[in-house]
């Protein structure tokens, strides 16, 4: 298996958890930042992007399933208490914008 399969399976995984709809544009959109972000590492590391890269990559950048809740249209992301920067966000009375009660 090489790096460009390696990224394919991946952004099958994640594309898979969407809506039949969404998914050749965020397969579009996931392939060329990961593509990306991994020449970025090559040309700092002075070699060439290779499968270990990318699955030690891959790794980091999260679970499929995880990676898919930022999207648009993922079950999660219509239910923001389940992503973590949602918790974060202080929507107390008090903190909410006025022009929007």
């Amino acid at each position: 298996m090489n790096a460009d399969d390696v990224i394919e399976s991946y952004v099958t995984d994640v594309a898979l958890q969407l809506p039949r709809k969404q998914r050749n544009d965020v397969a579009f959109e996931l392939r060329a930042l990961i593509n990306e972000e991994l020449q970025g590492r090559a040309d700092e590391s002075g070699r060439s992007v290779d499968a270990a890269m990318a699955v030690e990559f891959l790794q980091a950048f999260g679970r499929p399933e995880d990676v898919a809740e930022f999207f648009p249209g993922s079950d999660q992301y219509r239910r923001p208490f389940l992503r973590p920067a949602a918790r974060q966000c202080d929507l107390s009375p008090d903190r909410r914008d006025p022009r929007h009660p």
